[in-house]
């Protein structure tokens, strides 16, 4: 889609975060952007000119000022972007002011006076996109890589702004494309000698988007987990040192610590990055068998957040003999991605290795001797984490694109049913165009999630998430 494709009206908005700072920005897009500019700009020695007449990416000191009441305004840094080569593939100017909130406001308000109106959330992008500069999943990366909260976060954000995830999208739209051109073709020449050589190979094309989509499909979960972080449950018995492991990883005092077991009676919830992953880490009530009411629900909260957790810390104490209540929450967490923490090795051992494998029934779960006291192990801790997270070879290698938002796997999905209906069509041998039917559902799907087919509602749920200045 070429911008001269689609007519808007000029928009404006504060583009940096509200609040006192440094700099705040005016960003204006639009046909009417230079022509605001120039009402509103003054040079160094408060004289006006054809801003219009600037090439692109021109930078130029000076003025805002009021036309309405003669006066000079604030200090600016004026930058100017001819389309198509902008973010929206329009006019844009820039005013670099200084960034208080009230300099901020009356500069945009002037903006707005002089012709242009308030611009909507992510509309900005959302120009971008419909102008062709961006597809709908680069659209989306955008606000991925504002939220990053971790590096990880930020390398996959960036991976599918830089069209990472466009370009695997449109490997498998130039598969399913060239399977139907074959039954267009089988179609349109029926005449023709088609062999079952030939419907061997179209199977052999299917198979393989089949193949390409079950790939990216299956990279959701990990996507989502380095975008939005780890649910990482800290579970244990009462006074194994789960809060102290909490505050160690936290680097600060945030749980209480005392000698008394039962001291957290309630889910604790703090945030740490660890080798640019971000893991939710959740201090649990001591999970034990009690009578007391406020434990019994300290215990059931405990339970829930174990349920959905990515991965579990689960604390014993390696200065005591095992209990009971260890082998319960064994029984409760076996079938999760966990690892074994062995708190106190700083007192003295009572447990010896052959207990821990009878206690682990010699299954392969990573265990971690640490001192949270003494934060001693906490490196280790910190590597295993980090692994279990991102299961990387023994080569460190990693993948790059990933999926990570639910509605590019649903639609993946979709394609993905539609692949394996025409695969199965083609071997019970059903006639070649309702193959070909399926084949071009599927690419539907696809188009749905690059935003080649949309529909306005869609677009409005996605930008309406975006901050008013991107």
């Amino acid at each position: 889609m070429e911008v001269e494709d689609l007519k808007f009206d000029t928009i404006a908005s504060i583009s940096t975060p509200l609040g006192e700072g440094g700099i705040g920005v005016i960003r204006i897009s639009g046909n009417e952007s230079f022509k605001i500019a120039e009402k509103l700009f003054r040079n160094k020695r408060g004289v006006p000119f054809k801003i219009g007449e600037l090439p692109s990416y021109s930078a130029r000191y000076g003025y805002i000022f009021d036309p309405l009441s003669n006066e000079n305004i604030d200090e600016t840094i004026m930058l100017l972007m001819r389309a198509p080569h902008t973010y929206t593939r329009e006019d844009i100017v820039e005013f670099q002011c200084h960034g208080g909130m009230f300099i901020l406001n009356r500069t945009l308000e002037l903006v707005l006076k002089m012709g242009a109106r308030p611009a909507d959330p992510g509309e900005f992008t959302k120009r971008a996109f419909l102008n062709g500069r961006i597809d709908l999943t680069q659209a989306e990366a955008v606000l991925s890589i504002v939220q990053a909260t971790s590096e990880r976060a930020r390398e996959v954000s960036f991976s599918q702004l830089s069209g990472g995830l466009s370009k695997k999208l449109k490997e498998i739209e130039d598969q399913i494309l060239e399977s139907v051109s074959w039954v267009d073709a089988i179609i349109s020449f029926p005449d023709e000698d088609i062999t079952p050589f030939d419907y061997k190979e179209l199977l052999i094309m299917i198979d393989n988007a089949i193949k390409s989509a079950e790939k990216l499909i299956g990279s959701y979960d990990r996507g989502k987990i380095l975008t939005q972080g780890v649910k990482t449950v800290i579970v244990g018995r009462p006074n194994v040192g789960k809060s102290s492991l909490l505050n160690t990883l936290l680097e600060e005092e945030r749980a209480i610590v005392t000698p008394i077991a039962g001291t957290t009676r309630d889910s604790l919830r703090e945030s740490v990055t660890i080798g640019g992953v971000l893991f939710h880490l959740i201090d649990t009530a001591g999970i034990t068998n009690t009578e007391n009411f406020l434990d019994k629900m300290g215990v059931e909260r405990s339970m829930h957040e174990v349920s959905d957790a990515e991965l579990i810390l689960f604390v014993i104490d390696n200065s005591s003999l095992l209990t009971e209540e260890d082998f319960s929450i064994l029984k409760i967490i076996k079938d999760k991605n966990f690892i074994l923490v062995l708190n106190k090795i700083d007192l003295p051992k009572k447990l010896g290795n052959s207990d821990i494998e009878e206690f682990l029934q010699y299954k392969d779960i990573p265990i971690i001797p640490i001192s949270a006291s003494e934060k001693r192990g906490i490196e280790d801790l910190e590597k295993v984490m980090q692994h279990k997270i991102l299961k990387e070879d023994e080569y460190g290698t990693r993948q790059e694109v990933y999926l990570t938002q639910i509605r590019h796997k649903r639609y993946l999905e979709k394609a993905l049913t539609s692949l394996n209906t025409a695969k199965q069509q083609l071997i019970k041998s059903t006639p070649v165009d309702i193959v070909g039917l399926d084949l071009e559902e599927a690419l539907r799907a696809l188009y749905v999630i690059t935003g080649k087919e949309y529909v306005e509602s869609v677009l409005e749920t996605i930008f309406s998430n975006f901050c008013v200045g991107k």
